[in-house]
């Protein structure tokens, strides 16, 4: 299980982790493609933890600003509505695709590789190798209408504010994001977000 106790002195810090994810190169990048399964947690976390704000209570704002920090994302579960005869959880998934598992389930790690492997198999077996992002990409399952739209005019519109699709500039917009972080590091960020975890110095 979790070692909660261990976590409050010696986990990672959220602020200083969201920093760190920033300007990692994992986010704001159409080159970068995340894999998911029925993922709207995972992201609706992602977001509150780059952004440092609570989540957008409408839901075209919640899509705009997770197309900014994730141009790229394809959710299992979502693709799986088009394949036939596929249904239920990752490992039923896996069972019924013949991919085999390596570690543990529910462990991030056998998780994370069971999924890629599984949608590179869905793509192969149903897809043609070839996934048309019009349809599947950037759509969460089970997030509302919008998330059963066909919105492929917007996947040309949507941009990192201040860039033009230069990497130059792709770069200085998230340096300028990362010292955003930085002046509001000053706060007392983890008990506006229920922490309280002892911060080192940045």
């Amino acid at each position: 299980g979790i070692d909660f106790a261990r976590h409050a002195t010696d986990g990672i810090d959220v602020a200083r982790f969201g920093e760190l994810l920033i300007t990692s190169g994992f986010v704001l990048f159409p080159s970068i493609k995340w894999i998911s399964f029925h993922s709207g947690y995972d992201f609706g976390y992602l977001l509150k933890l780059l952004t440092n704000e609570p989540l957008p209570a409408e839901e075209d704002v919640f899509f705009d600003t997770l197309r900014m920090w994730f141009p790229c994302i394809y959710d299992v579960k979502y693709l799986m509505k088009s394949c036939k005869n596929l249904k239920g959880g990752l490992q039923e998934v896996a069972d019924d695709l013949e991919v085999p598992r390596i570690g543990l389930q529910h462990q991030a790690g056998s998780d994370s590789l069971l999924t890629s492997s599984v949608f590179f198999t869905m793509r192969q077996m149903f897809f043609d190798d070839k996934i048309d992002d019009s349809k599947y990409m950037g759509y969460l399952y089970g997030l509302g209408s919008w998330s059963h739209q066909n919105n492929s005019s917007n996947y040309q519109t949507y941009s990192i504010p201040g860039a033009t699709g230069g990497e130059e500039e792709t770069q200085a917009v998230v340096r300028q994001i990362g010292e955003s972080v930085r002046i509001t590091d000053d706060l007392d960020v983890n008990a506006q977000m229920g922490y309280d975890i002892p911060r080192e110095e940045i």
